[in-house]
């Protein structure tokens, strides 16, 4: 008799990672230009002291190519929706990062866990402020700085 071992957080990501392109798609039916970035690892991280709440998203070369020439050509992601969803204590998240004056959007998904996350939430919360580090495996990491850190906790759930 076989068994099923596949892991459940499986079918959560591919629906957030679905939800991500839906998300595009709907940016890129109004006209926009619209960049999405699947993670290859994303890693909360959480101190006691709360100098650091912040999330670490390992993205391909050639995106983070984009991103860098897309911030180089004056591209200004001043405007953010954070979209959530927790199943099975894992929180899965899709940011959409907006400049609304040239119509581009950069969407990112990551995932993390639930307690994780509250512990990151209310760390940053103490702080101000929750930053992304979006890199690549060897290079330096674009910063996006996010004011209301309540948005990647995932309370509340679904």
């Amino acid at each position: 008799m076989s068994e099923d071992v596949t892991d459940p957080r499986a079918g959560a990501w591919a629906a957030t990672v679905e939800d991500m392109a839906a998300t595009a798609d709907a940016y890129d039916d109004a006209g926009w230009d619209t960049y999405e970035v699947e993670p290859g690892d994303t890693t909360l991280l959480a101190t006691e002291d709360a100098e650091r709440a912040d999330l670490d998203v390992v993205v391909t070369g050639s995106d983070y190519e984009t991103i860098t020439d897309l911030i180089e050509d004056g591209v200004s992601f001043a405007e953010y929706e954070v979209l959530t969803a927790t199943e099975a204590g894992t929180v899965y998240v899709v940011v959409v990062m907006e400049d609304p004056d040239r119509e581009v959007a950069l969407l990112f998904a990551a995932m993390y866990g639930e307690d994780d996350a509250a512990e990151a939430a209310d760390a940053a919360a103490a702080r101000g402020e929750f930053v992304v580090h979006l890199r690549g495996l060897e290079e330096e990491p674009v910063e996006f700085v996010y004011e209301d850190p309540g948005l990647f906790a995932g309370r509340g759930g679904d």
